[in-house]
């Protein structure tokens, strides 16, 4: 009989706990695909809750198609379950320049982006992934292409030209398992002596990425517009990897003349080559969106994107769109190299792509997000004390900068891990650049809507010690 404790959890309904204990479980293994789950009676009579509360929490089951409810015969858990984020610190940006983590749990998470298996299309998932099985069941157990399987990489290709304007080759992409792989294969591939800049403060894995293979790392300021021009003259680069779609951590997007005067930098000397390093511009909120700088200069921009972030942290697939000129240079150095995404995960997600569900999910997965910041919005509006803070970028789609006014911010730290909320600073992700001082990165895509408010009020009693 499934046994928890559901009063150790505070500031949640009470079908949510049992939702989410059991989904822990059948996540991690410990109750079956195709088992069944214990009656409504029998569960609420062994935990000394209502029937209620276990018919709402199989219900969300479900409704997420983690279980599936059988007339005359109960519930029983999916017999096709895709992978899902199991950690909350299964992350591609808070696992980088983390100094505040101390703990291994907390209460509130500010850094997590994994989502909820509501979040999660669950049901298309787990029939594509059988629609697989049955079509290319012979080409699964045969040797990939090396560079990534041709269906995954011809709707990359479509999705790019519908959405990005770019006109690529399936041969120009490159698939591998997470941004952070391509990274390392993006340093061996640049020249040995390239100096390459960088936004300060920005990503970690993409400097230690280019510092590991010996390359020479640039640290290059940002100001209101981007990266700014006149330090990313002086500092020699030849190389410039850059987020102009969506800056991290400041959620800045790179303005129109700046990206002109960038483009001037390009074409001023033939040697130099921009990293166009894309991963969630398709939440942004609002603004005009800005074609990507590969779309204006093909020859002379790789690009880079992931599908960790728009679909889950879990799926480590990312890719990289190579000029001509580059992909005969990899084919050349790196052409042995096998693909490390398994086939199987490829061929579902190509037809994820194709069939039109992607683009749906990422239109869903916006609105969702769209909520979530409108609530955490009036939570700071209700629980933050007037004029003792304000708010930066907003608009940015999966986070914001919260910025506490006369913030000592190491005192905040302090009482932030004391009350068990993980969140990080704008200054943890800065290395040379002088560093802004109590700027909270509110990344909210990890919460529940239905955790908004609690979350809020503890992080504002943790901040001003109420």
């Amino acid at each position: 009989m499934l046994t928890y404790d559901l009063e150790k959890e505070k500031g949640r309904f009470l079908y949510e706990k049992l939702y989410s204990a059991i989904k822990r479980d059948i996540i991690a293994r410990k109750i079956r695909s195709g088992e069944r789950l214990p009656s409504k009676r029998a569960l609420s009579e062994h935990l000394h809750i209502s029937k209620v509360t276990v018919e709402s929490a199989y219900a969300r089951l479900c409704d997420e198609g983690i279980c599936r409810a059988e007339t005359k015969r109960g519930y029983f858990v999916s017999n096709a379950l895709p992978p899902v984020a199991t950690s909350s610190f299964d992350d591609v940006e808070a696992d980088v320049g983390d100094r505040s983590g101390k703990r291994e749990k907390y209460e509130i998470d500010f850094c997590s982006n994994a989502i909820s298996s509501a979040q999660f299309p669950f049901s298309v998932w787990s029939h594509l992934m059988r629609s697989v099985i049955l079509d290319y069941g012979c080409e699964l157990l045969a040797s990939s292409d090396k560079t990534g399987a041709l269906i995954l990489k011809r709707a990359i290709c479509e999705y790019l030209l519908k959405t990005r304007g770019m006109n690529v080759l399936p041969e120009q992409i490159i698939i591998g398992a997470g941004s952070e792989y391509l990274y390392g294969l993006l340093s061996s591939l640049l020249p040995t002596g390239a100096v390459i800049g960088v936004e300060d403060p920005g990503y970690g894995a993409i400097s230690k990425s280019y510092e590991l293979s010996g390359k020479r790392v640039k640290y290059i300021p940002l100001d209101g517009e981007g990266i700014s021009v006149f330090d990313l003259y002086a500092s020699g680069a030849d190389v410039l990897h850059i987020s102009p779609g969506h800056h991290f951590p400041s959620g800045k997007i790179t303005s129109s003349h700046r990206r002109e005067e960038i483009g001037k930098w390009l074409c001023k000397d033939k040697k130099r080559l921009i990293i166009e390093d894309e991963y969630d511009t398709e939440f942004r909120q609002n603004g005009a969106y800005q074609m990507p700088l590969a779309t204006i200069f093909p020859q002379r921009v790789i690009y880079l994107n992931t599908f960790s972030k728009t679909i889950s942290p879990s799926l480590r697939i990312a890719y990289m769109v190579l000029p001509q000129d580059y992909l005969k240079k990899y084919n050349e150095k790196m052409g042995f190299l096998s693909c490390t995404v398994p086939a199987f995960e490829q061929y579902t997600l190509a037809k994820f792509i194709e069939g039109g569900y992607f683009e749906r999910h990422i239109g869903r997965r916006r609105r969702e997000l769209a909520l979530i910041r409108e609530l955490v919005m009036n939570a700071i509006s209700t629980y933050f004390p007037p004029k003792k803070y304000r708010i930066e970028e907003e608009n940015a789609g999966t986070h914001f900068l919260l910025c506490i006014e006369c913030a000592d911010e190491d005192g905040i730290r302090k009482n932030l891990e004391r009350a068990g909320v993980h969140i990080l600073f704008e200054s943890d992700y800065t290395v040379e650049c002088e560093k802004s001082r109590g700027k909270l990165i509110m990344n909210y895509t990890g919460l529940d809507k239905n955790e908004v408010d609690f979350a809020i009020k503890a992080l504002s009693s943790a901040i001003f010690e109420k």
